[in-house]
């Protein structure tokens, strides 16, 4: 049994938490001593308590502020440890989710108590963003060093910019942005729909409905679109997006031969080859470059995409930038 209900004064149904012992030995039948809600030991610069601990209320309540009070050192590391695996793909502690003794211990924990420190100082997730992309760490290029990669094979000290390969929803929209199709709309607009919608007894998303994917209204970021936790995306399935019932602190990353197919033949790739830029001469291969990768092509790359723009045209040539390493990857 879950508790008692009761009424409150303003007749509102209550719950009334039911007591919890410790077992002895794991016994239901052993109870032991009450226990009563409390915050971990380890934490003694925040209080946890409740004017009355017999409302459940009460003690979600108090948990909350527990949990979010300045003087929690918790927040602030667990917070700033997920920001930098944003920008790295690994964190200072390696288990985002788990800093006890069953975790990792910081890389470099001197770091890791000034991210927080700042993190504390400014109340500004932007403000430690910045300070990480402005800094030298990680402005440092990919290039590998034999030396530092006997002593620190894993890079955990950061002695490179580690490649990553982008997310399936970076992928996506750094897809719409070289081609120019991305739209820059405001966050206050309702989100759009990745899937076929059929409002039923029992509500019909049809994700192979291509439709929605090549409709000039949903080229906006792929953050704004709605998540149904029931239904994943197979265009964002194949390039690793973790199963949104579920919480996945790092994603993983795979490299299979269904995700060059996806990128040359899926639908989307398919009417984004189609409205992207010409790219079947010199200025128009040189504007590709820039679009997609930032840089303009050496000249043995020059050579080789005119070749290949003549032999198999625009499209095609434009779907073989987007399946190169050097779109796909972060270095």
């Amino acid at each position: 049994s879950r508790g008692t209900v009761v009424p409150t004064v303003y007749g509102v149904v209550s719950v009334m938490p039911r007591p919890v012992f410790l077992l002895g030995r794991g016994e239901v039948t052993a109870p032991l001593e009450l226990v009563q809600p409390k915050g971990l030991s380890c934490v003694q610069s925040v209080s946890f308590q409740a004017a009355d601990w017999s409302v459940e209320g009460n003690r979600r309540l108090a948990l909350a502020t527990w949990i979010s009070s300045p003087d929690n050192p918790l927040l602030w590391r667990t917070l700033a440890n997920r920001i930098w695996i944003t920008h790295f793909g690994q964190g200072l502690v390696e288990t985002p989710n788990d800093f006890g003794w069953n975790g990792t211990r910081p890389t470099i924990p001197e770091l890791l108590d000034f991210l927080a420190a700042e993190l504390r100082r400014t109340r500004s997730i932007k403000h430690i963003h910045r300070l990480i992309v402005t800094s030298a760490m990680y402005q440092q290029d990919s290039i590998r060093h034999i030396g530092n990669e006997a002593k620190d094979k894993g890079n955990r000290y950061y002695w490179r910019f580690a490649p990553r390969r982008l997310h399936a929803e970076e992928i996506r929209d750094a897809i719409l942005a070289s081609t120019g199709s991305l739209k820059e709309t405001s966050a206050d607009q309702p989100s759009f729909d990745l899937f076929g919608f059929r409002d039923d007894h029992s509500p019909e998303y049809r994700v192979d409905d291509v439709s929605p994917w090549v409709d000039k209204n949903n080229y906006r970021r792929s953050v704004y679109r709605f998540m149904v936790r029931s239904v994943p995306i197979p265009f964002f399935e194949v390039f690793d997006a973790p199963d949104p019932s579920v919480s996945v602190p790092i994603r993983t990353t795979s490299i299979t031969p269904l995700q060059a197919l996806t990128l040359s033949n899926h639908p989307f790739m398919r009417q984004m080859a189609l409205d992207a830029p010409p790219a079947d001469n010199v200025r128009g291969i040189v504007a590709m470059y820039l679009a997609a990768l930032g840089r303009k092509p050496t000249t043995a790359e020059l050579r080789l995409t005119q070749k290949y723009a003549f032999d198999y045209g625009s499209s095609d040539t434009w779907l073989a930038m987007w399946n190169s390493n050097a779109f796909l990857t972060l270095r």
